[in-house]
């Protein structure tokens, strides 16, 4: 240790904090991409809660629109947002290579849960070949074609709901409360217009098979299972609608006071048998900017715009950590190289003059007051002193050494 050079040892004895401030900048680093990485997904499965809303409203369209047309329920009597089968399975086709083509982008987890609803939307192709293999008329008095109007809507309804399932995963697998809240609602939205389409669909039909009413005990309380949990869903609903969400629950709630199908129709109907066919086709004939429609895109359009911002916020961190501790670590290594520069150089300059003092300067006075004759008077030279530009512990030994 003797021999070392003091320059190595003030290397060495930095080294240690440098290494360590070396390794937790570069764990924070990492922490800091690995929470940018975590909201990131987080915005994706957000962006996934919402990837089958478009869907949803395809194949919702399309039941509803083939059901009623098979019961004669025709553009006239039923405003459907699709006036024709042809229109909504246009719809419906580009929406589901639309939603493969995100859901598939997004891979991972996404992909995985959203898996087995692929595999059922292939059921689409058979189902409409058994509805364009039913042959017109089509009457809402013929029981054979109000039973395969109601057997095709359930078809419809089980690939809705694995969708639905699927949807419902999503939402679980959000850890962020605000996206939650919003996939949440979008999948509470989705649901709510798939219990009250089912619930209309066990009145209308009541409506045009035997008296016209609904009496039989199996749909009482088919209507029943049904009306519960849409009540239930529509107040969770309304509480959830908190936030920057709140704004489209209060829409929500103006549409439904303005309807009152869950406050008074439906239950007036399970009350008495009586079936108001009118009252029920406005139920279903609402524009896809009002209603749970209008309420789940208004949702939607938050939750991505929230999906958004996190994930910039994440990234732009993430990239502002990076700089800082960039900067902290070679700011580090810079003042420690100043340091050991300010405490090195004056020592080497130290060295440097004390060596030209030994054998230069102190010899040449001396050879000097030597060289002078006998007799004359002796002029000491003048030596030049050390000089360093400092003024700590180096300054001090510059100073004993032009005294001696």
């Amino acid at each position: 240790m003797r021999r070392i050079p003091i320059q190595t040892k003030l290397f060495a004895a930095l080294t240690v904090p440098l290494f360590a401030l070396l390794t937790f900048t570069v764990y924070e680093v990492f922490k800091s991409n690995d929470q940018a990485q975590d909201i990131r997904h987080q915005a994706r499965l957000a962006k996934a809660a919402t990837g089958p809303n478009g869907l949803f409203t395809a194949l919702q369209n399309e039941r509803n629109r083939a059901a009623a047309n098979l019961i004669g329920f025709d553009q006239g009597v039923l405003e459907l947002p699709v006036a024709s089968n042809e229109e909504a399975r246009a719809e419906t086709d580009a929406s589901i290579q639309q939603f493969e083509d995100l859901i598939r982008s997004q891979g991972g987890e996404v992909l995985d849960i959203y898996e087995p609803a692929f595999a059922t939307l292939d059921e689409v192709e058979q189902l409409r070949a058994d509805v364009d293999a039913v042959p017109p008329p089509y009457e809402a008095s013929d029981p054979n074609d109000a039973a395969i109007a109601d057997e095709v809507f359930l078809r419809y309804t089980e690939i809705i709901d694995e969708l639905l399932q699927a949807n419902s995963r999503v939402a679980l697998a959000i850890d962020d409360p605000e996206l939650r809240r919003g996939a949440d609602l979008s999948y509470m939205a989705t649901r709510q217009l798939d219990l009250i389409a089912r619930l209309v669909r066990v009145y209308l039909h009541a409506a045009v098979t035997g008296d016209g009413r609904l009496v039989d005990r199996d749909e009482i309380r088919e209507a029943g299972a049904l009306y519960g949990p849409a009540v239930q869903n529509l107040e969770d609903i309304i509480s959830f609608s908190t936030g920057d969400y709140a704004a489209a629950g209060e829409r929500l709630v103006r549409f439904q006071e303005s309807q009152n199908f869950l406050e008074e129709v439906a239950p007036e109907v399970i009350r008495t048998g009586n079936i108001p066919t009118g009252a029920l086709l406005e139920v279903v004939s609402v524009p896809e900017d009002e209603s749970y429609y209008g309420f789940r895109d208004r949702v939607g359009g938050v939750l991505e715009t929230k999906a958004d911002t996190a994930s910039e916020n994440a990234d732009q961190r993430s990239r502002v950590y990076m700089v800082v501790a960039i900067v902290a670590v070679v700011l580090a290594g810079l003042l420690t190289w100043l340091v050991a520069r300010s405490i090195t150089r004056p020592l080497r300059s130290l060295t440097r003059q004390a060596t030209e003092m030994a054998n230069h300067r102190l010899p040449d006075a001396v050879l000097d007051i030597l060289d002078t004759p006998l007799g004359d008077d002796v002029i000491v030279p003048q030596v030049e002193p050390i000089t360093v530009n400092t003024r700590d512990e180096v300054a001090d030994v510059a100073e004993a050494l032009n005294t001696v």
